[in-house]
């Protein structure tokens, strides 16, 4: 408990001493002596607490302080196993001596350091270090340090090894990109229990193994993005089957999974959704027939190419009149193009070369003027491609 201002100039208040007062009192006494008894128990009590708020409080701005200087200390320590370069980039990061002139840089320099963000207390709270060519091992990063991490940014830098399981203590982590770099082994299951995260990249990696099961833990995640990494195994069923539900992930509006070696069976059944990309082409080998997709309107993007999808397209697809790119290439869907497309207006890209489609197209695909790009080879369609209307 700190002492406030007011307190602080009451302790230092001293009363005017004249000789009527001190006669006053003196009177009072020999009159009652256990007036000045009381008094002298009462001022002792006042002088105790006095002492013992004082106390407190220097123990808590201690405790902080040392917490504080751990996380700093901790800090250099990586940097310095850090390679020379690296080294030289994370030039800020260095304790000023006792004596700095500027009193906020001498008791948190570290809160002005590159890529170091702080709270008031002066307790990291944000690592931002993207495309610093910063290079090193992971499992050398002092996690432990910091529970009140909320936003760790190491993407496009040269970071090699495994991602250590301690990485469970960033419990209040909202915001996780180790995405374009080295890292290597399984996705450690302690990911999962990181409930508060809303973003996730972990793409562009050399991750293998499957996809831990229980990623449907992470029910604020906003965005996942793991592709381009060497996963395998099924996807989770967690998960889900695409797109249900995207298993229990409600809030995620962007999902991308291909170039993995992933598999994975296509829902039967779409349901409401916050999603807006889809990206799970290219060795992701999902299977089944196509799903109704009529009740995930806020799709922008649904890029599912190279797959074993059959069937034929939805109809409901034309619900979706907020798509701006549908890619369904290299796939085993057959039957006519449906006319219901002609309502997907904001389409700028559309991709159905490589199956088994017949027929015309439809004179309504003649009303998507904002398309740029149309690919229907490799089918077996016929006709003319539709004036705009």
């Amino acid at each position: 408990m700190a002492l406030s201002a007011d307190d602080i100039s009451f302790l230092h208040y001293k009363a005017p001493i004249t000789r009527q007062s001190l006669k006053a009192t003196r009177n009072m006494a020999s009159c009652n002596p256990s007036i000045l008894e009381s008094l002298s128990l009462s001022l002792l009590s006042f002088l105790f607490f006095t002492l013992l708020l004082a106390s407190l409080n220097f123990y808590a701005l201690n405790s902080i302080s040392t917490g504080t200087v751990d996380q700093a200390d901790a800090l250099l320590k990586w940097k310095a196993t850090l390679n020379n370069q690296s080294q030289s980039v994370l030039h800020s990061w260095t304790l000023l001596h006792r004596n700095a002139t500027n009193s906020s840089l001498r008791s948190h320099p570290w809160c002005s350091w590159i890529g170091i963000a702080c709270d008031q207390r002066g307790i990291i709270t944000d690592i931002n270090l993207p495309s610093m060519g910063l290079q090193g091992m992971v499992n050398n990063f002092p996690i432990p340090s910091f529970p009140a991490l909320t936003t760790l940014n190491l993407t496009n830098n040269k970071f090699l090894g495994t991602v250590p399981s301690n990485i469970a203590n960033l419990s209040v982590i909202n915001y996780l990109d180790l995405s374009m770099n080295q890292f290597s082994g399984l996705i450690p299951y302690e990911i999962c229990l990181l409930t508060s995260l809303k973003i996730l990249f972990l793409d562009q990696n050399n991750f293998n193994g499957s996809i831990p099961n229980r990623m449907g833990r992470l029910k604020d995640l906003t965005i996942l993005a793991l592709y381009s990494n060497n996963l395998s195994g099924f996807i989770p069923e967690s998960l889900g089957t695409i797109p249900q539900e995207i298993g229990n992930l409600k809030k995620l509006n962007s999902l991308s999974l291909e170039s993995n070696n992933l598999v994975g069976v296509h829902g039967q059944n779409g349901t409401r959704s916050q999603l807006r990309f889809l990206i799970c082409a290219s060795m992701i080998q999902l299977h089944g027939e196509f799903s109704t997709w009529g009740q995930c309107q806020n799709l922008q993007a649904l890029r599912m190419a190279g797959n074993n999808i059959t069937g034929k397209i939805p109809l409901e697809l034309g619900m979706l009149t907020q798509l701006h790119f549908l890619d369904l290439s290299s796939n085993h869907l057959y039957g006519d193009i449906p006319k219901e497309f002609g309502e997907l207006t904001s389409l700028l890209n559309l991709s159905l070369s490589g199956n088994q489609l017949s027929g015309s197209l439809p004179l309504e695909v003649g009303r998507l003027s904002s398309l740029t790009n149309l690919d229907l080879s490799s089918n077996s369609l016929s006709g003319k491609i539709p004036k705009e209307t």
